[in-house]
């Protein structure tokens, strides 16, 4: 029987089952179209990033005991929930990330009986469970080459440990400096943000960069240059 799992909270653990299987929308591109600029042909199109995505988990709940206190705690724990991965057990390789739930009203027409609706929002994509971590090629201590298997651009958080002034390149790409090193740096791409995972020093380190690197579908090259004594890239492949 196909059950839904919120993170470690799973819905037949509560006597819950869904009427039917949800259908997960396709992500959908934000783009907008400019008429009459210049007196040009056709409209001026401008492609946007990809929206969030919403659907319902419809439910019943059947219980040889009163479900008042069950849904209670049930709703506890479930609306509790930050950004949990939602699991589909018929897909287990696959998570997706929940921005927003909402809960409907239970209508119970028998005691021992209910049934309601769970509003799901997720964001644009579909996330392979293992997450991928790569160190440094043997042999060429500076340099990453590294696969991405989704359909979509990751986006890595790379560690990098060392001395002075080290240089970062993705597909020769924008660089990224890091200054005054003395240890290790982690640097998040998907927040734009960086810290020294050992100490609470890591803003004694400057970063500089016009942007933080994307890693494309396909294969990818990461190189440091400097005086590097430990690099790792990690990232979750993204699905559209």
């Amino acid at each position: 029987m196909l059950d839904v799992l919120f993170d470690d909270l799973k819905l037949s653990d509560y006597g819950i089952c869904l009427t039917e299987r949800p259908v997960i929308p396709v992500a959908v591109r934000e783009v907008k179209h400019y008429d009459g600029i210049d007196s040009r042909d056709g409209s001026l199109t401008e492609f946007g990033g990809f929206k969030d995505r919403l659907f319902k988990l419809d439910c019943n709940l059947l219980e040889d005991m009163p479900i008042k206190a069950l849904i209670r705690r049930f709703r506890g724990a479930l609306l509790s929930k930050r950004l949990p991965k939602l699991v589909l057990t018929d897909d287990p390789e696959f998570y997706y990330i929940v921005k927003d739930i909402k809960m409907g009203n239970v209508e119970n027409e028998y005691y021992l009986k209910g049934s309601f609706t769970i509003a799901v929002t997720l964001d644009p994509f579909d996330y392979s469970k293992d997450k991928v971590v790569k160190e440094k090629d043997p042999g060429n201590a500076n340099v990453i080459n590294v696969t991405n298997s989704g359909t979509y651009h990751a986006l890595p958080i790379i560690t990098v440990g060392g001395t002075g002034e080290i240089t970062i390149r993705t597909n020769n790409n924008y660089p990224i400096t890091l200054s005054d090193m003395n240890g290790k740096v982690v640097i998040d791409c998907e927040a734009k943000h960086y810290y020294d995972p050992e100490r609470d020093s890591g803003r004694n380190v400057k970063l500089y960069t016009k942007k933080f690197p994307v890693l494309e579908p396909g294969t990818n090259k990461i190189q440091a240059s400097g005086s590097v004594t430990e690099f790792k890239v990690e990232f979750k492949e993204r699905w559209l």
